[in-house]
């Protein structure tokens, strides 16, 4: 009997060993995207290695940033944190500021956003495309998504300016190519508060930007519509989750986890202004870049592309 209870003793202790050094090993955060010159010490000691996009920080991690660098983490909660001073910090303190956050919708978006990010590095398909911007004769480049819904509210159309020119016409149709909203403008952009129009939700209509007098000088024809009320609601509301979520990066990586979720929406209109938003705060960012790259890429905005690089 002696002999039983030493050996149940033993595999409750070979148990308890094992658990705890399970639990020690799992990661603390996920990188979901950093500039070049940020460095980890694995376990506190040895050599300074470069961080990458998907590694993981475990407890014992130090990692340090020298001036104007940058570096978003993805906690396991899903909870999201962003480094920007410059600094030595250890991973046990960092998840102190998450303590208590955790969010399923966030999450998700987390590990698709970290996921998407490694394959464009992997394929190394973000820097072009393929994709050569030349201007066109007789034509007026847009600024704005090809395809988008949009919530029943203010949209901003946005196009570029064409040479010696000042007056330009926006003309909204309906399937049946009836006209059913035109606007005469001197500005390269133009409001319009769609509750105003009464048009039918989840129905594409047709928009395109011509120059007064000259029709044949015109933009693509694009396709916008408008969400119904039950769908904005939802998805209103669970963009305000993601924003409650991330009130610790409340800047570029929030915004880009904002872009990601309209994208997947079909909220192109909103996207692309998350987008712009995300690389006016984190402009160095390449993985942001790239993933704004590929997005303007789908919308066939391919001046932007060009600006982007250049």
């Amino acid at each position: 009997m002696k002999k039983i209870l030493q050996y149940f003793l033993f595999i409750l202790q070979f148990v308890f060993i094992f658990s705890s050094n399970s639990y020690c090993q799992e990661y603390i955060f996920k990188i979901v995207a950093a500039t070049k010159n940020v460095q980890i010490k694995t376990n506190g000691s040895g050599d300074w290695s470069q961080l990458k996009t998907g590694d993981k920080l475990f407890t014992d991690d130090i990692i340090q940033l020298k001036n104007n660098e940058y570096v978003g983490l993805a906690h396991v909660s899903g909870a999201t944190l962003e480094l920007r001073n410059a600094g030595i910090f250890k991973v046990n303190d960092l998840k102190m500021y998450l303590a208590g956050k955790n969010s399923s919708v966030l999450k998700k978006f987390s590990d698709f956003l970290i996921s998407e990010i490694i394959t464009t590095r992997n394929e190394k398909k973000s820097d072009d495309h393929g994709a050569v911007f030349r201007e066109r004769a007789n034509y007026l480049e847009v600024d704005f998504p090809k395809s988008t819904f949009v919530f029943d509210s203010l949209t901003t159309f946005k196009w570029y300016k064409h040479e010696n020119q000042n007056f330009y016409v926006f003309k909204l149709m309906n399937p049946a190519g009836i006209t059913v909203y035109m606007q005469k403008v001197t500005d390269t952009t133009l409001a319009v508060n769609f509750k105003n129009l009464n048009l039918d939700k989840d129905t594409c209509y047709f928009w395109s930007i011509y120059l007064q007098d000259e029709e044949p000088i015109s933009s693509d024809t694009s396709c916008i519509k408008i969400m119904n009320r039950q769908k904005s609601k939802v998805y209103l509301s669970e963009m305000k989750s993601l924003k409650d979520d991330t009130a610790f990066t409340k800047n570029s990586l929030q915004n880009i986890l904002l872009a990601k979720y309209c994208e997947e929406k079909e909220l192109n209109y909103e996207a692309f202004r998350y987008y712009e938003n995300a690389l006016q705060s984190a402009g160095n960012v390449q993985e942001y870049k790239d993933l704004f790259t590929q997005f303007l890429f789908r919308q066939n905005l391919l001046k932007r592309i060009d600006q982007l690089k250049n």
